[in-house]
């Protein structure tokens, strides 16, 4: 199914089970399916969800990999770093008291209350976005 092509910069094998794609098993899941309890990378979404029951389901979100490793979920987003997304430990480097972008700490929330309270999103392969139906 996947015709997404790893980073070199994704150590695959160190990547935790539970952040794979639940189908392929060969990059970060980008898709969390609730309807259906697993996580895609967005190939295998749109070919598992093409027909049958799975195609009418519709509380999918997107799962935001870190900018910075790509390789974890991302749980902090920054205003100054123009919407990036990061995870636990990327963003304290970068944002902690000795990271190059300390003084963005104030504009660092949330994920989820980035995207709440009107912060745009990071731009995405846009075959990726195309179809999926995602929410943040």
């Amino acid at each position: 199914f996947c015709t997404l092509l790893v980073s070199s910069s994704i150590r695959m094998e160190r990547l935790p089970q539970y952040y794979r794609c639940g189908e392929c098993e060969a990059v970060p899941a980008s898709v969390d399916c609730r309807d259906c309890s697993e996580s895609y990378c967005a190939d295998c979404f749109r070919a598992v969800h093409a027909k049958g029951k799975r195609a009418t389901h519709s509380n999918n979100r997107r799962i935001f990999v870190c900018q910075r490793c790509n390789a974890v979920p991302a749980t902090q987003a920054c205003g100054d770093c123009e919407g990036k997304v990061y995870c636990e430990r990327c963003n304290a480097r970068l944002h902690g008291s000795k990271g190059k972008h300390k003084k963005h700490a104030p504009s660092v929330k949330p994920v989820a209350e980035f995207f709440a309270t009107g912060g745009k999103a990071p731009t995405v392969n846009k075959d990726e976005e195309n179809g999926l139906g995602l929410r943040v």
